[in-house]
């Protein structure tokens, strides 16, 4: 069945970029890199937590290394969309918005960690070490790039006001996981709604622009 999810996603991509207008300058495909990486990600997210369901206490990645086969559908979709999305930042986000390159050089780590992440799994021994340091080091990167975001003076003021929401929610989120049990009991939700929240800060920051 994961086999025939992957090629609807695959399917998906391919229709998306047949929209492109080539008519267009050649660095606005990078545009549609965004919403095709984020909305196939969390597809796939939806797709392994509703299939190998566990608990809410379970990171996405835990539920992903319960089965090999969810495993390798969250490895295949993450080695193409985490580059894609990497793309539409760098290519299009930084240039467009005039942000600093630092702001690239975060979401670039960023992508990077979590896709070393998605092939090293989140069970027992060394790859649980080295999983939980490429995902929390990934995750703790949005917090700069958020902060770069708010205080950029070229995007929407919706995309400021929302950066800044989204900033706040990762220091409280990040500070929970620290102090309180209840929250990483939460791991699931608490997670979900950090990652949504970064990339639709981002995709804000492209698509609204007043």
């Amino acid at each position: 069945m994961h086999k025939d999810y992957l090629e609807v996603i695959h399917g998906l991509i391919i229709a998306e970029l047949l929209c492109y207008d080539v008519a267009m300058k050649p660095n606005e495909i990078y545009k549609l890199f965004g919403p095709i990486s984020v909305g196939v990600t969390w597809l796939t997210v939806a797709f392994v937590i509703h299939k190998w369901r566990g608990d809410k206490s379970m990171s996405i990645s835990r539920h992903a290394a319960t089965h090999k086969a969810a495993y390798l559908t969250m490895l295949v979709v993450e080695s193409i969309v985490l580059p894609m999305f990497f793309l539409f930042v760098a290519k299009w986000v930084t240039p467009v918005f005039d942000l600093p390159s630092f702001f690239t050089v975060c979401v670039g780590i960023a992508a990077s960690g979590l896709v070393v992440a998605a092939w090293i799994p989140d069970v027992k021994g060394w790859k649980n070490i080295v999983h939980g340091m490429a995902a929390y080091g990934a995750a703790m990167l949005f917090i700069p790039a958020s902060t770069v975001l708010y205080l950029s003076p070229s995007i929407s003021p919706f995309a400021r006001n929302m950066s800044l929401f989204v900033l706040i929610y990762e220091l409280v989120a990040v500070t929970s996981f620290t102090v309180s049990e209840k929250a990483r009991s939460y791991h699931l939700y608490v997670q979900t709604a950090y990652i949504i929240l970064f990339d639709l800060s981002i995709l804000a920051v492209a698509y609204i622009v007043r």
